[in-house]
């Protein structure tokens, strides 16, 4: 009984039949002045997004650099160890590890000469 409900179907004496929906919810149509006028609305918009100015996109990316800069630099002057480690900060901790593991062998070895 409830699906005959939910689809618009009407008790007739011995039978449910639908009921014709009128389409009363539905927009009007629009006419063919509205839709030209929206058309070329549309094309403006596009055309105007289309253009992308140059002088405000450089002047951004300065901006994003130099305050990028600005920040670095003043870690680099107030906070020196917080700066992350490079590559060549790594390579330079190993050799300083290989170096004191020589030396500990080495004296190992001087000290317990059998």
């Amino acid at each position: 009984m409830a699906s005959y409900k939910r689809n618009n179907y009407k008790y007739i004496t011995g039978h449910y039949q639908k009921t014709e929906n009128n389409n009363q919810l539905s927009l009007p149509a629009p006419t063919k002045h509205q839709l030209n006028e929206s058309i070329t609305s549309l094309e403006e918009r596009v055309q105007k997004m289309n253009k992308v100015n140059v002088t405000s996109v450089t002047n951004s990316a300065l901006g994003a650099i130099a305050a990028t800069t600005a920040v670095n630099g003043a870690k680099l002057l107030f906070a020196p160890n917080s700066l992350p480690a490079t590559k060549g900060d790594v390579a330079a901790l190993k050799n300083e590890l290989n170096e004191l593991k020589m030396m500990l062998k080495n004296y190992k070895i001087n000290k317990f000469p059998f």
